[in-house]
């Protein structure tokens, strides 16, 4: 029968397969005599309509109701979601076989959709000789659903997204033995999403001004110059004119202001909860209050130009054009940046748009110039990689090698300006924008070459070099190790800049764990590599630091679990260990020594020497001390500048 439907050619239109009949429908839609989607706990049409869902055999009054759906295959069709259905290649193929999924998918493949690469770099870990399976899998490795079983609260996730990402460690990890990390990520959504807003609103009064001042100067001074979508002597007016109200009100506040005073209200509002760092680290709710202010910033006109024919008599006006100039490319940068974050749709396009780009003689801060010229990579490594499908591998490579050199252009560029910058002293907010622009420059790294940590190495590497001869080969044989490299120095930026600095709030913990998920799946596929154990560390260190701001934050600590069980995996996987029935139990943040020493002997080299020898652990402050700890300062300073032997006479100590 194979070799038959192998030499009949596909139909132009298969018929489409229908839909199996519910065995019992509830009793509303029985009623109405509609089709019941047996959904629990309740079906679609009484979620709609508010209804009761209940259900009962006639024919068995007194017994159970039992409703399903007849089987198809080995998989029951009502446990599979709506993404893995049309995921499946094959629709028209019961999947009575493994040869006939894939000749059905054959057939039907070229006719409803390519798969993409994700599911194509899916298919081939999951078929490797070392996985001891070569079954073709439903899972849709680029999309990814978040439910908690109701009917109401599902989230779906694109292919950017970092949980898409955690799928191919759950791979290697299931192939070990050990249980996935990524059933964590659930938990985390309902935080991110979901905002209690109080039943009665009440507008609080503003502090005095000796409490506002401090959080305005740090908002003005840490974000403002990043995101300039306010006019700094107007805002301050407003700030002076809401204080005043509130002083000669005998209500406060509340009875002072108007609708019309709205709008300057709630900026003053969120400005001080910026500088007071009052934020919950809900990018869900950012992501639709973004959107919400793009699409209000395309009703207005923002993102477009104006052309004055004569701009002499119109410089009243001129300064609030600039502003909503930047206005609107302060949302597209912040928009392009949580849609690499977060995996989320974007809702601006460069398209549409003819608002010249900021550059030097705009007067703006530098550090938000390259960002938005680094945004507008982004927004073309997000089309090239997730949103449009290449026809050909040849077309998929060629547009990364180019990308891959525009990112490397940029680099050059903010190099140049910083070497010109180099003479004045940085302040730390300059140093805070700094890390910024360079993480976000190693995830959009990390994000553009992902194909090459995804595929299995042998393919990616034959795959490029068979296009020798059209596109330069030479960094994109180099994939894997730009990433772990980007991986590497984001963790180092931030462990260094959360000792040194205090929080800054456009530095988000999705890079540093992006970069752990990075070192993560490189130590899963070459875990005997002599720099593994150096990145467990940095792993740890990324796990830690990751953990340590969810916590801030007020995040589900199961969520904060799956984080911190990335280290453990990494470190079982490096100590040899393939046994799931290791103890999984969660280390507290807080460790005590006796765990802190057996996590420092798993990564002690000591396997490296003989295996006769005692394992020990090795504590820094027994065997090292500070020579020059109680040393004056001019003694120090001599010894910088002479000989040791001229210093050594004059009684150091």
């Amino acid at each position: 029968m194979d070799t038959v439907s192998q030499e009949q050619p596909p139909s132009p239109r298969p018929p489409r397969s229908k839909r199996g009949r519910l065995s019992l429908a509830c009793t509303q839609c029985r009623k109405r005599k509609v089709r019941c989607d047996a959904t629990t706990p309740k079906c679609r049409n009484c979620v709609l309509r508010g209804d009761e869902c209940e259900t009962f055999d006639p024919r068995r009054p007194n017994g159970p109701a039992v409703r399903k759906w007849p089987h198809k295959s080995s998989q029951s069709i009502s446990t599979i979601s709506p993404i893995q259905r049309r995921a499946s290649i094959a629709t028209t193929s019961q999947q009575s076989s493994p040869a006939s999924s894939i000749v059905g998918s054959q057939h039907a493949g070229n006719k409803e959709r390519n798969p993409s690469w994700i599911e194509r770099a899916y298919q081939e870990s999951h078929s490797t000789p070392d996985s001891g399976t070569d079954v073709h899998s439903n899972d849709s490795p680029d999309v990814v659903m978040n439910t908690d079983e109701s009917s109401h609260r599902i989230k779906y996730m694109g292919s950017s997204s970092l949980q898409c990402l955690t799928r191919f460690i759950d791979l290697f990890l299931q192939r070990r033995g050990f249980d996935p990390i990524g059933r964590h990520f659930r938990w985390g959504m309902c935080f991110t999403e979901e905002y209690a807003l109080p039943l009665v609103p009440v507008l609080p009064d503003l502090p005095s001004m000796s409490v506002m001042e401090p959080c305005l100067k740090k908002y003005f001074s840490r974000t403002h110059p990043l995101i300039p979508v306010l006019d700094h002597t107007a805002f301050i007016s407003d700030v002076l004119r809401f204080s005043e109200m509130q002083q000669t009100s005998p209500t406060g506040l509340q009875g002072a202001v108007t609708s019309v005073d709205a709008p300057a209200l709630v900026a003053v509002y969120a400005v001080l909860s910026i500088g007071m760092d009052d934020h919950e680290g809900k990018d869900g709710q950012c992501w639709h209050l973004l959107g919400q202010a793009i699409r209000i910033g395309y009703s207005i006109g923002f993102h477009r130009k104006i052309v004055i024919s004569n701009p002499n008599q119109d410089s009243g006006n001129q300064v609030d054009r600039q502003l909503h100039s930047q206005v609107w490319w302060a949302c597209y940068a912040l928009e392009k940046s949580m849609q690499l974050e977060t995996g989320r749709p974007s809702a601006i396009e460069i398209t549409d748009c003819d608002q010249p780009l900021p550059d030097k003689t705009s007067g703006l801060d530098p550090c938000f110039i390259r960002w938005v010229s680094l945004s507008l990579l982004v927004s073309k490594i997000s089309e090239h990689i997730f949103q449009r499908r290449a026809e050909t591998a040849l077309e998929f490579l060629s547009g990364i090698s180019e990308l891959d050199q525009a990112l490397v252009d940029w680099l050059d560029e903010a190099s140049e300006d910083v070497k010109a910058n180099q003479s004045a002293s940085k302040s730390s907010e300059e140093r805070s924008f700094a890390v910024f622009l360079s993480q976000q420059f190693h995830q959009a790294q990390i994000t553009l070459l992902r194909a090459s940590l995804l595929f299995p190495e042998a393919s990616f590497s034959k795959e490029v070099q068979r296009h020798e001869a059209k596109i330069s080969t030479a960094r994109l044989l180099q994939s894997q190790t730009t990433c772990v490299e980007a991986a590497r120095s984001i963790i180092t930026q931030a462990a260094e800049f959360a000792d040194s600095q205090p929080d800054f709030l456009l530095l988000t913990p999705t890079p540093t764990f992006l970069a752990a998920t990075t070192l993560a799946l490189q130590t899963f596929k070459k875990p005997h590599k002599r720099m593994g154990r150096s990145d467990g560390e940095l792993v740890r260190t990324a796990s830690d630091y990751v953990a340590d701001c969810y916590r801030r934050v007020g995040q589900h600590s199961e969520f904060v679990k799956g984080v911190l069980e990335l280290t453990q995996r990494v470190n079982q996987v490096l100590s040899g260990d393939n046994s799931s029935s290791v103890d999984q139990t969660q280390r507290p943040p807080q460790q005590d020594l006796q765990t802190t020493n057996n996590d420092q002997r798993m990564l002690s080299p000591n396997q490296f020497g003989d295996v006769g020898t005692d394992s020990f652990v090795f504590d820094p402050l027994e065997y090292f001390q500070d020579p020059f700890q109680a040393m004056p300062l001019d003694h120090f300073w001599a010894v910088m500048e002479s000989d040791f032997a001229t210093i050594g006479d004059q009684g150091m100590c």
